[in-house]
């Protein structure tokens, strides 16, 4: 008889674990259910905040145009060309200093004339270089001999304060320096060049080779005896290699 009660225990223990896993359930509580995860899925789609555009980025202002120079006209040009002149006069050519004088205010003033007064301005004006040298008269104010007198321009007078006041020519002279010289560092001096020099800048100093092999003249600052030929940009590399000893920088 204890037998059978537990027996009959067990098998309504299993119902009952049925039951609960509604294998027996009611139709009306699985519709109730459906509705509440219905009315559920309704809800949460409901609360879904919506998404947020992103914002339109503010337009890029433009670039501003670089000041131009004024253009001089021709008394213009000229005045302020005596007023530079004066000026490289009683400023740096006047100093005392040792070495090459520091000209750089007078050089910033001299490129903001060259860009400001036209080439062909100034060249019209008619006035005149005397390249005498050592021949000068010795009297002030003495009229220059006619061999040696020539048209100035603004080529030409670029080509005069190039030394001074454009930054090819200083760097380039810096590589000079170290050709021959095992103690000096000819590519650094190379790669100031470059950073410092433009393209255009160097193509304005005007220089020449004088190829003329084994009939060059032995005297200093003899004219070539064969056509020159203009030294660009693109050859200074290998020129520099010639003179670090035929290794490129």
């Amino acid at each position: 008889m204890v037998a059978s009660r537990h027996i009959l225990w067990f098998l309504l223990a299993v119902q009952g674990l049925f039951l609960l896993q509604g294998c027996g359930g009611d139709d009306d509580d699985d519709d109730k259910k459906k509705g509440a995860e219905t009315t559920a899925e309704a809800a949460v789609a409901t609360t879904v905040a919506p998404t947020t555009p992103a914002p339109t980025p503010a337009p890029t202002a433009p670039t501003p145009a670089p000041t131009p120079y004024p253009t001089m006209a021709s008394d213009e040009c000229l005045t302020a060309y005596a007023a530079v002149m004066e000026s490289f006069s009683t400023g740096c050519f006047a100093s005392q200093s040792d070495g090459p004088p520091d000209c750089e205010t007078e050089c910033v003033a001299f490129n903001t004339w060259d860009k400001s007064c036209p080439d062909e301005t100034f060249d019209g004006a008619g006035l005149t270089n005397c390249d005498c040298g050592d021949n000068c008269p010795e009297e002030d104010n003495a009229p220059c001999p006619a061999e040696y007198e020539s048209t100035m321009t603004k080529e030409s007078l670029r080509g005069n304060f190039a030394q001074m006041c454009n930054k090819c020519a200083q760097n380039w002279q810096a590589i000079g320096a170290t050709c021959g010289n095992a103690d000096a560092d000819t590519c650094a001096a190379f790669t100031t060049f470059k950073a410092e020099c433009s393209a255009e800048d160097f193509a304005a100093l005007g220089m020449k080779n004088c190829d003329c092999g084994d009939s060059c003249p032995e005297e200093d600052n003899a004219p070539c005896p064969v056509e020159e030929t203009a030294v660009t940009y693109d050859m200074v590399p290998d020129m520099v290699a010639g003179c670090n000893g035929g290794t490129a920088c």
